[in-house]
């Protein structure tokens, strides 16, 4: 074994460890909870997303199909009330079609029941596993971009030693899979480019169209993908746009099936859930009316969406601005004590120096400038519709600025040894 493949083993192994160990000591030690769990005690203590992508893949191992529930659920989480905004059909005596959550994570999920039934060590060693990859792929993407093993290697250790990266492959949720698509994606379009492999850039189309598939919140991000393939630079102007649109045209033949089903199920050819709705309407007024309103009518989601600024533009731009600040912030009120103290610390170390590294790119902003535009993308994106409590939204954007405070530290201390 060589040195480099040494390095990217110790990396992943070490991920591996902290992930095992550190939830284990979380679960048991701080919250007093046995760490695996199975049968009825499993699904208990869910939070609502979680639930939802539990009974969609249960019910893809019964035979009903991508996104469908039992009636059962429904009817447990009163659907008429709090879940108005939600399209539903009904398929059977005891099963619901819906599209509330993007598809790939209930079918992964489902694949990790059946292999090894639905408990802990189902989903949590496949998420151990992908989530130190990602720091592997963290490591070859930072090298790619700075060509510096230092910046790559401290990127690398930042995530597999990140608090909330850690402890959320303990949960059943999207993002540990996303992330992983996210930085496997940037990986292969910015060393395709710089290499000008076009393989390398068209696969990593296939790559984006099935993190568009877990989480729906990267798909209007797909033209800057675009736009950047066309912009970068490298190979003729010709040959960039054309690759460019073999770009497009791969990612949106991921999600085609998927807007087929929504098609043929609820007569809407479209890539989004309903998730996408309460985001951008979570807000309003009459939060439940008037999402309600907007997701059953015929209009074009851009128009709704003005439609829904125009109705007070100064009180949504009062909380665009909340959100942006929160979405920024260390912590949010609403943690507790645990959370706020390793988030706290752990934006103390790395945000600023994050901040530091983007702002001081220079040379680099050929390859590194298109993870800037996600971070500050998806920052807005968040910033205009929801911010969580919990800030689980900002974990995708995260490894990423692991990236850029690893490079601002490392300028920074070649600038104190001089």
């Amino acid at each position: 074994m060589n040195r480099r493949w040494a390095v990217l083993f110790t990396i992943f192994l070490t991920a591996v460890l902290l992930r095992v160990g550190g939830n284990i000591a979380r679960e048991k030690l701080f919250f007093h909870k046995p760490f695996l769990l199975s049968g009825n005690e499993y699904f208990k203590d869910f939070g609502c997303d979680s639930m939802w992508y539990d009974g969609t893949a249960k019910a893809l191992l019964k035979g009903k199909g991508i996104s469908s529930i039992s009636l059962n659920w429904y009817n447990e989480k009163n659907l008429g009330d709090e879940y108005v905004w939600i399209d539903h059909k009904r398929i059977d005596d005891t099963y619901y079609a819906h599209k509330a959550i993007s598809p790939f994570y209930p079918i992964f999920l489902a694949l990790c029941y059946y292999l090894w039934r639905a408990s802990t060590l189902a989903y949590f060693i496949p998420h151990v596993i992908i989530g130190s990859l990602t720091c592997v792929f963290i490591y070859l993407l930072a090298e790619e971009v700075f060509n510096d093993t230092r910046i790559a290697l401290t990127s690398a250790l930042a995530v597999a030693f990140y608090p909330d990266l850690v402890f959320w492959t303990y949960q059943v949720r999207t993002e540990t899979l996303f992330i992983f698509f996210l930085s496997l994606g940037f990986w292969f379009l910015i060393r395709g480019n710089a290499r000008q492999n076009t393989i390398f850039v068209l696969t990593s189309a296939v790559v984006f169209g099935l993190a568009c598939l877990t989480r729906e919140t990267l798909i209007p991000f797909i033209p800057l993908l675009f736009l950047w393939q066309v912009f970068s630079g490298g190979k003729p102007a010709k040959e960039r746009v054309k690759t460019g649109l073999s770009l497009m045209l791969i990612i949106l033949a991921v999600l085609a099936p998927w807007c087929g089903r929504n098609l043929l199920v609820f007569g809407k050819f479209t890539p989004f859930g309903d998730e996408v709705y309460a985001f951008l309407f979570h807000e309003g007024p009459d939060k439940v009316q008037e999402a309600n309103y907007l997701c059953r009518s015929n209009k074009f989601l851009i128009s709704r969406i003005f439609a829904f600024i125009a109705n007070d533009p100064k009180a949504y731009a009062l909380a665009f601005l909340e959100r942006f600040i929160t979405f920024w912030s260390p912590y949010t009120a609403l943690m507790k004590g645990l959370a706020k103290l390793y988030k706290g610390l752990t934006w103390l170390i790395l945000f600023p120096l994050g901040f530091f590294g983007m702002a001081f790119l220079r040379k680099n902003w050929s390859r590194a400038g298109l993870l800037v535009i996600f971070i500050f993308y998806y920052s807005l994106l968040h910033a205009a519709s929801f911010v969580d409590s919990g800030l689980v939204y900002r974990y995708p954007i995260q490894p990423f600025i692991c990236i850029f405070a690893a490079y601002g530290f490392c300028t920074i201390y070649e600038k104190v040894k001089r």
